[in-house]
């Protein structure tokens, strides 16, 4: 059984933040459903939420909190539950949105858009860079 906790509010949010930075450590206060703030020992916020699809467990993350604030972090939530209630992964239903937006660009942005640089690969050279001055 779920354990219940105490939903957030702006002064828990503020105490957290503190605590973590006088602590040195990162720190998780969790709003409850999933939803929980991760503050980092710098002093870094970020609103993410777990949850479990297809027996996998899994974590998207909403965004920084002040820029999403406590009561949008809430409704992105019930959004992405309303997903895993219709059996559609949210972080999956993200990248498909990103993929139909980025359609629109030209095909190289498109290709930089949906690339992820990791190290040790090799990636081309923009076409100024390829010709010889």
């Amino acid at each position: 059984m779920a354990r219940r906790t105490l939903p957030l509010n702006n002064l828990s949010i503020k105490k957290a933040i503190r605590t973590a930075k006088t602590e040195n450590k990162t720190a998780k206060s969790f709003d409850g459903g999933g939803l929980f703030l991760l503050v980092d020992k710098s002093g870094n916020t970020g609103w993410r939420f777990k949850y479990r699809i297809n027996d996998k467990e899994k974590l998207i993350s909403f965004g920084v909190y002040p820029d999403i604030s406590l009561s949008d972090a809430r409704k992105q939530r019930s959004g992405a539950r309303e997903l895993i209630a219709k059996g559609i992964d949210p972080s999956l239903s993200r990248k498909l949105q990103k993929t139909e937006r980025s359609k629109h660009l030209p095909v190289r942005r498109r290709r930089m858009a949906l690339e992820t640089k990791r190290p040790g690969r090799h990636y081309p050279q923009p076409d100024s860079a390829l010709t010889e001055p």
